[in-house]
């Protein structure tokens, strides 16, 4: 996964992953809650 450059026109300056509209946040605060990361691509790809 790639975070791209944080920009006011995706998402209010939030990071978010490459190619995407996904939250870095999103992601490390379903990994924090014991999902795999194989899970979170299964499910956001």
């Amino acid at each position: 996964m790639k975070v791209k450059r944080i920009t006011p026109k995706i998402c209010h300056y939030k990071p978010v992953l490459k190619d995407t509209r996904v939250l870095v946040a999103d992601v490390l605060d379903i990994l924090a809650n014991g999902i795999t990361i194989e899970e979170v691509l299964e499910e956001y790809t």
